[in-house]
């Protein structure tokens, strides 16, 4: 598998920001609600509209608690990338910034995903966590 694309997501309680983006420019961004079900529809939307190989993205997020769970997991169940970073070390990794909305932020972590592949560990959930949220 090679990684050719790299989605970075700004999570929120309700919605979380999207940027994805490859070695050279940004494919797509928006906002998704932060449901099971938007997100099943958005991967579809990501396959049948861009034509997005999921299997050939790396799905980066800044650790948020509880709110990125939703997202995690249902990446996780399909056997998709994820990365769980700390705010600190995307933002330590980018200088100083100007300016900061979801968007942005989204557009930040998907650049820090892509510059800084080899240091990212891939997200797997504990396992009753997992079994949990499979029922």
């Amino acid at each position: 598998m090679e990684t050719k694309l790299f989605m970075g997501c700004d999570i929120a309680q309700d919605t979380f920001a999207f940027c994805l983006r490859d070695q050279s420019k940004v494919v797509c961004q928006g906002e998704v609600s932060n449901s099971k079900k938007a997100i099943q529809a958005w991967l579809k939307e990501l396959k049948q509209i861009y034509h997005v190989d999921l299997s050939s993205v790396i799905f980066c997020l800044e650790h948020t608690g509880i709110y990125g769970m939703i997202l995690m997991r249902t990446l996780y169940t399909r056997s998709l990338i994820v990365c769980v970073e700390g705010a600190s070390n995307i933002k330590l990794s980018l200088g100083l910034q100007r300016g900061k909305n979801d968007r942005v932020d989204a557009r930040r972590i998907a650049e820090y995903a892509m510059r800084y592949t080899d240091r990212l560990k891939q997200w797997k959930p504990k396992r009753e966590v997992l079994k949990d949220y499979s029922s």
